[in-house]
């Protein structure tokens, strides 16, 4: 690696230990692959087999989740008595994920379900009083139950209104709770005091299948499932799983990997027709299936629903049984995602200048504040974030809170530095927050403004100054181009997916890559396409935001280059290439 690159991590020199010769001998696989797995801290057999192969067999008992039992009794008796069963779910795609999910899991059972989902952009974030309100008119039960999927755990005031009306409350949620216990019939979350489960990284969607596991386990031993009526099995019922899971960016080690790896082989073989429409209208043919499909076309186009304020249309495909229906439905969400990747688009560009003085002034975050498309400002914000390597918060004009006006905003994160943990040391400038280490949501007085900024900066400042260096810059290893390519190295190191959170993405170096040519992309030329002589055959690779580099690039120079694994899919047909992370 060059001088002039102080940005990478240069990988310490890999030589297969004899332990590692022989765990490759072992588990038919090459020793560099065991070398990767190694620097995502798996160690021994049985961990490294697990990785390889997790298994449904591992996940443990749902009944060791807090308020399981409860909560299964309390399905089981709205079942009995026939009270109807609301499930309200957050507008984002684990929350739509989950809901849809746990629809069909109860039409399976033979059990009516209805889903709600709130209007981002009229009713906010989570539960809200005048939705329950209107549910209760349209639901005829005495006491009908509420399920919360990926929301509920901080509405307290909510709940109690539910209550009010007659409502039964399950809460399933994975956020962190707040530290008074919500006065709630049940609750599942694996962050609450006393729970043993001791994964506590499961998405809102993988809650949500707890609590189906849990209710099939009690619903069989009171004798519910016959012949007739057989119990279902649960795998079917993973491909949404995996799809919320990724989306929701939680790590994807432990649970999360069995839950997600096994959501791929459903999602190879899609039996519902929603899913099986979005993979056809994103070129995704059944198969193989990657993390990235699920990142950049699945999920962005489910997302697009509730961010340009259309999640009935996410919730209907998801749940539509008919295959042109569903085709069409497909489409709608298609041409959303278009609309949101302009609104986004707009953003990046009028910020841009103001994006590159932060960087010039040294400065540690990025806090925006403009008239913004609310639904699209995470997005932005996330896009930002990974492009300068800093966390970025970008706010916009809310409705008026008694004549003072409100930002509401989001944020997104880099590894080592907790958003949520410092926005809650800022909590006197909030009315209100909420989120992950990674992505979060506030909101604020504008009046307080300055000081939240001020305040947000000098903390980010600190953790900045102290955090250890970023995995998301560490070069795993050097491998030449050539290396990579060879007949069934890349379909061995593919073994290692699902890759984000916790599980990263591999990075290799090939210091010497023989480029042949490039071809700029992009309307403004912002992307790069890389063409590589190998020894057997040609092969390419794509650099996104990295057409600056062209005036390093000519025919037939050799560069070094930090690349990843990708899949190219054309005509349904897939084959190896490259994601070029930068060139020196």
């Amino acid at each position: 690696m060059q001088e002039s690159d102080p940005f990478w991590q240069k990988p310490k020199p890999f030589s297969p230990t004899r332990v590692q010769r022989e765990q490759a001998v072992q588990f038919k696989i090459d020793p560099l692959v065991l070398h990767l797995i190694d620097l995502r801290a798996v160690k021994g057999e049985e961990e490294i087999e697990n990785y390889l192969q997790p298994r449904l067999s591992l996940l443990p008992d749902p009944f060791i989740m807090k308020d399981m039992k409860k909560a299964a009794i309390l399905v089981s008796e709205a079942i009995k008595t026939n009270s109807e069963i609301v499930i309200w779910g957050d507008y984002d795609v684990d929350g739509i994920t989950g809901s849809c999910m746990l629809h069909n899991f109860f039409m399976q059972i033979g059990v009516e379900a209805t889903v709600y989902i709130p209007n981002r952009f009229t009713e906010g974030y989570g539960l809200n009083s005048k939705g329950i309100e209107k549910l209760r008119t349209s639901v005829k039960s005495i006491h009908p139950l509420l399920i919360t999927v990926d929301c509920g755990i901080s509405n307290p005031v909510e709940i109690r209104r539910a209550a009010e009306l007659g409502f039964r409350t399950l809460i399933t949620d994975h956020h962190t709770p707040p530290e008074k216990r919500i006065e709630a019939d049940a609750i599942l979350n694996v962050k609450q005091t006393g729970c043993r489960f001791t994964d506590k990284n499961l998405a809102g969607v993988g809650m949500a299948f707890y609590l189906a596991a849990g209710i099939r386990s009690h619903l069989n031993t009171l004798g519910y499932f016959t012949s007739q009526r057989p119990s279902p099995n649960l795998k079917q019922f993973l491909d949404f799983v995996a799809i919320g899971t990724i989306a929701d960016m939680v790590p994807l080690n432990g649970i999360n990997r069995i839950l997600v790896k096994s959501g791929f082989e459903v999602l190879a073989m899609p039996a519902q027709k929603g899913v099986s429409a979005l993979l056809q209208g994103s070129d995704i043919s059944s198969g193989t299936i990657t993390s990235d499909d699920i990142a950049f076309q699945i999920a962005p186009k489910i997302n697009a629903a509730g961010r340009m304020g259309k999640t009935d249309t996410a919730i209907e495909l998801l749940l539509c049984t008919d295959e042109k229906k569903a085709a069409t439905l497909s489409k709608c969400l298609t041409e959303l995602n278009t609309k949101r990747k302009k609104l986004c688009a707009n953003i990046i560009e009028i910020t841009s200048s103001y994006v590159i003085n932060c960087l010039n002034s040294g400065d540690y975050c990025i806090i925006l504040s403009g008239d913004y498309h609310q639904g699209v400002i995470g997005i932005a914000a996330s896009q930002i974030s990974q492009s300068c390597n800093l966390p970025v918060i970008l706010l916009t004009h809310d409705s008026s809170a008694k004549g003072r006006k409100v930002l509401k905003g989001s944020g997104r994160s880099v590894p080592g530095i907790d958003l949520f943990g410092i926005l809650s040391q800022c909590d006197r400038y909030l009315l209100k927050y909420g989120g992950h280490p990674m992505a979060a949501g506030l909101s604020l007085l504008e009046e307080n403004l300055e000081k939240f900024k001020t305040h947000f900066r000098q903390l980010v400042k600190s953790e900045m100054v102290n955090k250890t260096p970023c995995d998301a810059f560490k070069v795993d290893m050097e491998l030449p181009l050539e290396k990579f390519f060879e007949k069934g190295i890349a379909e061995q190191i593919s073994r290692m997916e699902p890759y984000g959170v916790g599980n990263k993405r591999p990075v290799f170096l090939d210091p010497a890559a023989s480029i042949y040519d490039y071809k700029l992309l992009g309307s403004k030329g912002d992307h790069v396409k890389l063409f590589f002589r190998c020894m057997y055959s040609n092969r390419q690779g794509m650099g996104f935001n990295l057409g600056h580099k062209k005036d390093i690039l000519k025919e037939q120079c050799i560069r070094s280059v930090i690349y990843s694994p990708a899949l190219n899919r054309y005509k349904n047909s897939i084959s190896w290439e490259v994601r070029i992370l930068d060139i020196f």
